[in-house]
């Protein structure tokens, strides 16, 4: 049986979506991977470290 899981990053102020993906598990690379990708995507600044 397979699990997929999806992996949202929202935006904080309006709540839309950023960025999302679809991954067969949810490991630390998985959510690097994902928050790497939204934060470009959002024009955060890189310093700030997303909330999980």
């Amino acid at each position: 049986m397979s699990r997929d899981f999806c992996i949202r990053a929202l935006q904080k102020t309006e709540g839309y979506i950023i960025h999302w993906e679809l991954c067969d598990s949810m490991k630390g690379d998985d959510v690097k991977r994902t928050v790497d990708t939204a934060i470009p995507k959002g024009k955060l600044k890189s310093k700030v470290k997303p909330k999980l």
